[in-house]
C-alpha cells in the first residue's frame, strides 16, 4: 500500500548532506559539462552496482531501506562530483515525468511489457538539461 505523500519541505537537504560529505573528505569532482576522470567514473559505477546488488539481495525491509538510502547517497554523490545543478535538473525531469501516463494494465504499451510501468504519451518531451552542462 502506498502511504500518503511525504511533505518534502520537511525532509532534510539530502543533496546538501552529500555535498558536505564530499567536502569533508575532499572527494574529486569536475565542473558541469566536464566528464569525470575515467577512474573516478569507474569507481562511482562500482559503488552504484554494489548498492543496487545489496537491494536486490535484501532479505528484510530494513536491508531494502538501507540499500536504497546508500544507493541514493552514492548517486547524489556522483551528481555532486559532476558539479551539476542537481536541484534544477530534478525540477525539470520531475515536470517531464509528471507528463507521462500509466501503462495499460496488460503492459501492451510498455517497452518493458509491464502494467506497472509509466510511459511517454504521444507528444511527450524530455527535460532539456543542456544549459546545465554548457561550458
Amino acid at each position: 500500500m502506498i502511504e500518503p505523500e511525504p511533505d518534502w519541505n520537511k525532509e532534510p537537504g539530502m543533496f546538501q548532506d552529500v555535498l558536505d560529505f564530499a567536502r569533508k573528505f575532499n572527494l574529486p569532482g569536475v565542473s558541469p559539462g566536464d566528464l569525470l576522470p575515467r577512474d573516478v567514473r569507474r569507481f562511482r559505477v562500482t559503488l552504484m552496482r554494489e548498492e543496487l546488488r545489496e537491494y536486490e539481495e535484501a532479505e528484510t525491509a530494513e536491508q531494502e531501506l538501507d540499500a536504497l538510502v546508500d544507493l541514493t547517497y552514492v548517486v547524489l554523490g556522483t551528481a555532486a562530483a559532476h558539479g551539476f545543478d542537481f536541484s534544477e535538473a530534478w525540477r525539470r525531469v520531475h515536470a517531464a515525468n509528471m507528463a507521462k501516463v500509466r501503462a495499460q494494465p496488460d503492459g501492451s504499451d510498455s517497452a518493458r511489457g509491464s502494467g506497472h510501468d509509466v510511459v511517454k504519451p504521444p507528444g511527450w518531451k524530455p527535460a532539456d538539461l543542456s544549459d546545465l552542462v554548457a561550458d
